[in-house]
């Protein structure tokens, strides 16, 4: 294979992930919001605070971590050499129960609870797999984890719940599940500073069924004046 069909690939990858996981980043794991003011911008005075345009701040971006990675990126590689290539390896054959569960593949998910994983283990945004099976609306595995002892109100580093995600995305057997197992239905989880209640997101969302149903266990509008139901 040619340098130059290498090059077209890794473009097209970068291209894709800049279009696709970008995106999927900015709404399903940080949800982001194109309204929110940095403070370069609400406390910008145009002589001590000022707002740098987005070239600048992708070149600092850039160089904060192409740099570093050169240097510890070569530094490892030499240091420990096949121990790294072997659990990339064993990372992308074997994967994760965080993966397995998200993409619902069950008969996975038990053999790494057999193998002795942690049920509520979490990833580097502190999703537990029950979330996001949850969040993906696979009711046989948010079943096996709920029987297998995961904490049905963990939450992740931005307050998030299993609950509150699959009531996000609208997945009324997961919502059922998780509330027959003691989730809080009055969790809260913040945007933008504002704490929000599943059902405030479901009266957002226009989920109907989910609506009804925390609403018959006992679910409260938040108390933002934006975002509360």
């Amino acid at each position: 294979m040619s340098s130059l069909v290498l090059l077209i690939i890794c473009v097209v990858v970068f291209v894709l992930g800049y279009r696709f996981y970008s995106r999927l980043l900015t709404l399903g794991v940080f949800r982001l919001d194109v309204n929110y003011s940095t403070p370069a911008q609400s406390l910008a005075d145009d002589k001590d605070i000022v707002a740098s345009n987005r070239q600048v701040i992708l070149g600092h971006h850039v160089a904060i971590i192409a740099g570093p990675t050169t240097i510890v990126g070569s530094a490892v590689a030499v240091i420990w050499g096949i121990l790294i290539t072997m659990f990339v390896l064993s990372a992308a054959v074997a994967g994760s129960i965080h993966d397995a569960a998200k993409n619902g593949n069950i008969d996975q998910v038990k053999q790494l609870i057999a193998a002795g994983t942690n049920v509520d283990e979490r990833d580097d945004a502190g999703h537990t797999p029950l979330q996001l099976a949850a969040g993906t609306g696979h009711t046989a595995v948010v079943q096996l984890l709920i029987t297998e002892g995961a904490d049905v109100n963990a939450k992740d580093m931005f307050d998030g719940t299993p609950l509150w995600d699959a009531t996000l995305n609208g997945h009324e057997g997961a919502v059922e599940l998780l509330i027959t197992h003691g989730a809080n239905v009055n969790a809260t989880t913040k945007i933008e500073n504002d704490d929000i209640t599943p059902l405030d997101e479901a009266t957002r969302k226009g989920h109907k069924g989910i609506i009804e149903l925390l609403k018959r266990h006992g679910a409260k509008c938040g108390t933002s004046p934006i975002w509360s139901c």
